[in-house]
């Protein structure tokens, strides 16, 4: 196994182990919330949900630094591409952060109205060898704190 494929099958492993921990906490809001990863691990979202009558996709990101550390949090941008295609068939879409300092998150509800919450770049895992992708920086300031009831 070269360097970059073991490292990326480690990636994967870290985020299965920690899928448990964040779907747990989302539960006491989301008692149905389950894993879309148990029956595919590169599903589109990450879990799923019906919550007062309406289907809700998550994604979740497991980030080792503060929420603030930088300018925004990342997701790929096809995975926003996906959300802007689901939200016109009814589906809430949430993306969800475990950083440091806690669980964040945003609710993509209408991309022409929340353009202005986003950051469109590049970026790659130098460490894993990745070439550079297109990705999507969630504003920090636009993020809020997920309160555990």
């Amino acid at each position: 196994m070269s360097y970059s494929k073991k490292l990326i099958a480690e990636n994967v492993a870290r985020g299965v182990a920690h899928e448990p921990y964040w779907i747990g906490k989302l539960k006491s809001k989301y008692p149905t919330i389950v894993s879309n990863n148990i029956t595919n691990k590169f599903s589109k979202m990450d879990a799923m949900c019906v919550h007062n009558g309406q289907i809700i996709e998550f994604e979740h990101k497991k980030r080792n630094c503060k929420h603030d550390t930088f300018i925004g949090l990342m997701v790929n941008e096809s995975k926003l591409r996906y959300s802007i295609e689901q939200l016109k068939k009814n589906v809430r879409q949430i993306y969800f952060w475990s950083c440091k300092d806690g669980i964040f998150f945003w609710e993509l509800k209408d991309f022409e109205k929340q353009k202005h919450e986003l950051i469109f770049g590049q970026n790659s895992n130098k460490k894993i060898g990745q070439p550079q992708v297109d990705i999507v920086d969630i504003k920090t300031k636009y993020l809020q704190r997920f309160l555990i009831t």
